[in-house]
């Protein structure tokens, strides 16, 4: 009988005589394996492609770039609100490159805040704010730092319980011309400030005030943060398809 000293080190000589055995190249495409003490040669495919794209034109050429292959494969191009994807391969959609897409500040980031919850501040903080943060004209300015807020206990009362937005009505009652204080104001921003991305268009907003607490709000209209990145969204499938200038690469707004 086999003493079971000696079974076991049978068995490990024949667990040992079927393991692999790695051996590192250095080139990292390839590596050997020894198996039953034969050497073996294996290729490594490289890992999927993950580039990120700088800008827009950068990504458009990468896509130029990839038809010169002697065989290429079908790129297609997705844009949405946060991204912009290059799909090298639609068949498996695994290699891609991305640009990412980062909302301007301070202007749209602000009102996009400003667009989820009405943010009132006395004058000297509203006057700030539209000087330094949205940079509106100096004229627009100098109408909201000129307001007088003298008024009467009766109009205190009044307007107080209501909290109306500047009218003609208001603006008389705090001791302001009719055609001086603004009830709506296109304020200039970009939705991306991405090279590339940058689209100029407005928010319109309308001027919220609280007359009793002699407090001011600039609220965008309902819709407008969501037109401006839809709008911008539309620039940008007309910029992709300019630069790539007919070339067989499908562009769709949405994400792969």
């Amino acid at each position: 009988m086999i003493p079971v000293d000696t079974l076991r080190v049978i068995q490990e000589t024949a667990v040992k005589a079927k393991t692999p055995e790695v051996i590192q190249a250095p080139d990292p495409r390839r590596t050997h394996v020894v198996i039953n003490g034969e050497l073996h040669l294996i290729e490594i495919p490289p890992s999927p492609r993950a580039h990120v794209a700088g800008s827009l034109e950068a990504l458009v050429a990468f896509a130029l770039h990839r038809l010169e292959d002697p065989e290429p494969t079908r790129s297609v191009i997705w844009h949405g609100p946060d991204q912009i994807v290059l799909v090298l391969d639609d068949a498996d959609r695994i290699d891609r490159m991305t640009l990412s897409l980062r909302y301007s500040s301070p202007a749209f980031d602000l009102l996009v805040e400003y667009d989820k919850e009405i943010t009132r501040m006395p004058q000297p903080g509203f006057v700030r704010m539209l000087r330094h943060k949205l940079e509106l004209d100096e004229q627009i300015v100098q109408r909201f730092r000129r307001l007088n807020w003298a008024q009467s206990s009766d109009v205190n009362a009044e307007v107080g319980r209501h909290k109306e937005s500047l009218g003609t009505a208001i603006m008389a009652r705090v001791n302001a011309p009719a055609d001086e204080l603004p009830e709506r104001i296109a304020v200039p921003v970009y939705a991306y400030e991405t090279m590339g991305c940058k689209v100029p268009d407005q928010v319109f907003c309308q001027v919220d005030v609280d007359v009793a607490e002699r407090l001011l709000a600039l609220v965008p209209e309902p819709g407008e943060i969501r037109r401006v990145i839809d709008d911008t969204q539309v620039e940008l499938g007309r910029r992709i398809l300019g630069q790539l200038d007919g070339a067989d690469v499908p562009v769709f707004y949405g994400s792969p």
